[in-house]
């Protein structure tokens, strides 16, 4: 009886334990990956024709390193709340336009305010879900002939994401997706859709 007592204690402590962030944690937390620009290049090229000029070559990447950190609060063993700030580098492009280089790039940065919901799937591993309200800034700049031109955007949109979690004591290791929607503006720098695939970690206390 009593070694069966012993072993209901060690697997309810394990099994409560099995989170990184407890009820009434903070954590804090850093992640970096990938930010895309979903129709960046497109609508560059796009302008570019729309104008009438002529562009004889064109290198453009929609993609840049993404790098950012957060914060959170653990309400209750599914429920939490981060904010959370983050650097989606600098997509750029490269072209000559009636015979003159061009290059460009656009600089997207967010804060976000979001709930995050864990549920657990395994022992150590969860599923997450997050709802935020993103800030988004887009900066934008385009030299030609020792000439620069830049405009700056802010948007406001939902920021739906999902992904994985493996906790390993207060520690978690996770993998996320995000997706900001339509950022910038159509009259300045220009519309395109921003979304983030990340690895990160975070440590509660």
């Amino acid at each position: 009886m009593k070694f069966r007592v012993a072993a209901f204690a060690v697997l309810t402590a394990t099994a409560t334990g099995c989170y990184a962030a407890q009820p009434g944690d903070f954590y804090i937390g850093i992640n970096a990956g990938q930010t895309r620009l979903s129709n960046a290049c497109q609508s560059v090229s796009q302008d570019v024709q729309s104008l009438g000029y002529t562009m004889s070559s064109f290198n453009c990447t929609n993609t840049a390193r993404a790098i950012g950190g957060l914060i959170g609060y653990q309400f209750d063993s599914h429920l939490g709340a981060e904010l959370s700030y983050m650097d989606f580098g600098k997509p750029h492009a490269n072209a000559t336009i009636n015979g003159v280089p061009v290059s460009a790039y656009a600089y997207p940065t967010a804060y976000e305010f979001a709930l995050v919901w864990t549920q657990p799937v395994a022992q150590h591993f969860s599923v997450l879900g997050r709802l935020g309200l993103g800030i988004t800034t887009l900066k934008d700049s385009a030299s030609a002939l020792g000439l620069t031109s830049s405009a700056s955007a802010q948007s406001r949109t939902g920021v739906p994401g999902i992904g994985f979690q493996y906790d390993i004591g207060k520690i978690a290791a996770r993998l996320m997706f995000d997706y900001y929607g339509k950022v910038g503006d159509a009259s300045t720098t220009g519309t395109t859709n921003l979304s983030s695939l990340t690895m990160g970690l975070t440590y509660s206390f």
